[in-house]
């Protein structure tokens, strides 16, 4: 059976043009031959366009994976294939790459056991510019967070 986890990542990026920008990166990203060969349709990225960004005139375009109880292990290439998004976006997006723009990303990983809860970010934003690179965190953590809850049925108590 395995360890499985839950896992959410999203990566954002702030421009004018932050839809194209999106567009070319997912593009590239389609052509990749561990990406062709791994990501099915079960396990992709959806796209959300033109989120509005409150602090900049500059939209914020996101990118999000998610996968419920899966195995999310780094030595394996359906995983790798995930996060090879991010790998591109480097190359392309920082400021030596041949579309450069603001990018962060996040990403949320819980597995089975109580305290296993593993948060990550980072970005070319980090480096270059930190409150652009916080707006577009702010943007990310509105897409999703933590929650854990236990049910209950007290009602069945009184009966």
């Amino acid at each position: 059976m395995g360890y499985r986890s839950d896992v959410t990542i999203a990566l954002g990026i702030q421009a004018e043009n932050s839809a194209d920008v999106m567009d070319r990166l997912m593009a590239v990203y389609s052509i990749d031959p561990l990406v062709q060969k791994h990501v099915k349709d079960n396990w992709k990225w959806e796209v959300y366009q033109h989120i509005d960004n409150k602090s900049s005139e500059k939209d914020i375009s996101v990118a999000v994976f998610e996968a419920v109880e899966v195995k999310w292990y780094d030595t394996y290439e359906d995983v790798q294939a995930i996060l090879r998004l991010l790998e591109i976006a480097k190359s392309m997006l920082d400021s030596s790459g041949e579309s450069p723009a603001p990018w962060a990303w996040k990403s949320i990983r819980i597995g089975e056991e109580v305290g296993d809860i593993e948060e990550e970010n980072g970005g070319e934003g980090k480096t270059r510019d930190l409150d652009v690179f916080y707006d577009i965190l702010d943007v990310l953590e509105d897409c999703f967070w933590v929650e854990r809850s236990i049910g209950s049925d007290k009602e069945r108590l009184l009966k």
